[in-house]
């Protein structure tokens, strides 16, 4: 079967590899963003400055807070510039984040770093994306901020000591994939960025000029070369469901397999075609990767409830058994959350981003 998944807009990458896990990421960024020449741009759900980037045995051997790190880095060049903007979040997450980050992102920082909090968003919309691109030369994107729940290690150890807040909280352990990509994809991304900050602030960055240099993260090698790729998005103020409309297609052309590791599964429009494509003879295999269950009363008592429901339908419709649903188990009785927005259909299309399965995300 074929489809039309020319969604989006078109950008090659010359590289794309996939980091699984903030250890990992947290990593990259620092390695790429160490070797920036001109401009760093971020786009984040949450941004903590007091983050350790990287993790040791105790605070002797941890490495440097997300807001020492960003100065440390503009010491060093002063041809450098940081933007960052930043959701300015619903008051119902108010004791889940960094009090005052207006002035520990940006006045008790350093002077080229730029911070905003994003509140233009229509109503009952949030800002979601995750994205940091390095000199529209190497990008990030997918599901990992630079917040404060987010560092963990692929392993997934419930009892890690390094899995607590700043704000000195424990956690419990976190999955998530982000990937990274150079050439016109990396342009596309800071384009992207560029223009949510003019609608934010009013203000036009300028991109940065061409250069040769090659600030791709050095211990990452490249899954895949030259590969094509669009950029989906959701923006309610643009009207863009961009991304809702390409899981519908993928999902429709879905031959053999659909595999999708997804934090939430509570999109009515993705449970409907899930559910029409399992009716349909032959029908794939869908596997189903998700947390446990969420984080907080509220999160278990809405979405969690919302995909039982949608589940109860799938399984309903699926006598041949094709659907398998799957939380990960550390061994110790404790599940991670999955944060994954990860979507893969027949090995031959892919969507990795911020979105999840959900109807606000689509």
């Amino acid at each position: 079967m074929t489809t039309n998944l020319e969604i989006g807009h078109s950008a090659e990458a010359d590289r794309l590899a996939f980091v699984i896990d903030a250890e990992g990421y947290f990593e990259a960024f620092m390695d790429a963003v160490s070797r920036a020449r001109r401009s760093v741009l971020i786009l984040g759900w949450e941004v903590d400055s007091g983050i350790r980037l990287r993790r040791g045995d105790s605070e002797e051997t941890d490495g440097p807070t997300l807001a020492d790190f960003l100065s440390t880095a503009l010491d060093q060049n002063p041809d450098l510039d940081i933007h960052i903007l930043c959701w300015d979040w619903s008051m119902i997450y108010a004791l889940e984040r960094e009090p005052w980050p207006r002035q520990k992102m940006g006045r008790d920082t350093h002077n080229r770093l730029h911070f905003v909090l994003d509140g233009k968003h229509p109503i009952g919309a949030s800002h979601h994306e995750k994205v940091v691109v390095i000199d529209d030369t190497v990008a990030f994107i997918g599901g990992i901020d630079l917040g404060r729940r987010r560092w963990d290690t692929r392993g997934h150890d419930p009892k890690d000591p390094r899995l607590v807040s700043p704000s000195g909280n424990r956690y419990r352990p976190f999955h998530d994939v982000q990937a990274v990509v150079s050439g016109p994809a990396a342009r596309a991304l800071g384009d992207r960025v560029r223009k949510r900050w003019q609608r934010a602030t009013g203000e036009a960055l300028d991109p940065p000029g061409s250069s040769d240099h090659d600030p791709w993260p050095k211990d990452f090698k490249p899954e895949v070369r030259d590969v094509p790729l669009r950029l989906v998005i959701t923006d309610a103020a643009e009207n863009r469901f961009e991304t809702e409309a390409w899981h519908r297609a993928a999902l429709e052309c879905a031959e053999h397999t659909i595999y999708l590791e997804n934090q939430y599964l509570t999109s009515q429009a993705v449970g409907s075609v899930l559910e029409a494509r399992i009716r349909r003879t032959p029908a794939p295999e869908i596997v189903i990767v998700t947390s446990k269950e969420s984080e907080g009363w509220l999160e278990q008592a809405s979405m969690d409830a919302q995909r039982a429901n949608i589940l109860a339908n799938l399984r309903a419709a699926d006598p041949g058994a094709k659907l398998a649903v799957w939380w990960p188990d550390t061994g110790h009785g404790d599940s991670p959350t999955v944060h994954t927005k990860l979507s893969v259909v027949d090995d031959r299309f892919a969507y990795l981003g911020s979105a999840n399965l959900s109807n606000r995300s689509m």
